[in-house]
């Protein structure tokens, strides 16, 4: 089996709280990989880890083979590790379309002067954008609203909107954090089916997920944490029966 990412011993500490405690998991290539555990077990903490935001007190992160450990977060997601955000990170005063668009600013080659005088190279990367962003919108359900600012979108469809963005950047693995809250039972249904659609693209997921729905619909696997330390991974009919998720999440008794 081939892993894209590999995940061994990571610890984060913030003064004297242990946020993970030496979790270590190996990640296949193309996969949808769940996370879970209640809130404040160091799900979000793993995240920011693996895309650069926070640096591991211990721990390697390996991805396709190579050792990112502690790289900033432009470098990470310029090496294709992209990533959505609990709480929603928009430009709230920019339309559906233009916040789209941002996406694709790693992948211009224009300098600034080009853009400074409007050049024929700056003009074509513009209207390749345009029309590459409104491929994605449509990919994700928002192609009718690409002209409403994204302050004016509904809950749900900003959480969409986060997602496209993301997928501007063309990555290899996908991070989503809690994407299905604030959805309703259509909102999370489409969900569903966009996520397995980015997978089958090609697209390697991770998701933290509180919606037991969601995460057990789409994974392949589920690694479960609860106060930083790792108490289980397996497939999801397994996780469901496992004693040690269920006391984690109901408690004793």
């Amino acid at each position: 089996m081939e892993y894209i990412l590999r995940i061994s011993k990571l610890t984060k500490t913030f003064g004297g709280l242990m946020a993970i405690n030496e979790v270590s998991t190996d990640i296949p290539k193309q996969n949808i990989f769940g996370i879970i555990g209640p809130n404040g077990a160091g799900k979000t903490t793993l995240f920011n880890i693996l895309t650069g935001i926070y640096q591991p007190g211990k721990g390697q992160v390996l991805f396709e083979s190579r050792d990112i450990t502690g790289q900033p977060a432009f470098q990470i997601a310029s090496l294709g590790i992209n990533r959505t955000f609990q709480n929603l990170r928009l430009f709230k005063k920019l339309t559906t379309l233009e916040n789209v668009m941002v996406g694709f600013h790693t992948s211009t080659k224009g300098g600034i002067w080009d853009y400074l005088i409007s050049t024929k190279r700056a003009k074509k990367e513009k209207e390749e954008s345009i029309i590459n962003a409104l491929k994605l919108l449509n990919y994700v359900g928002l192609f009718e609203k690409h002209e409403t600012l994204a302050s004016d979108l509904p809950y749900g469809d900003q959480k969409l909107l986060e997602i496209a963005r993301a997928l501007a950047l063309k990555p290899k693995v996908l991070l989503l954090d809690e994407p299905s809250s604030g959805m309703n039972s259509s909102e999370t249904n489409h969900l569903i089916k966009l996520i397995r659609e980015i997978n089958l693209a090609g697209v390697t997921i991770i998701v933290i997920e509180h919606n037991m729905k969601v995460i057990m619909a789409i994974s392949h696997r589920i690694m479960v944490i609860d106060h930083g330390v790792k108490i289980a991974e397996d497939e999801p009919d397994s996780i469901k029966k496992n004693d040690r998720v269920i006391e984690a999440y109901l408690g004793r008794g």
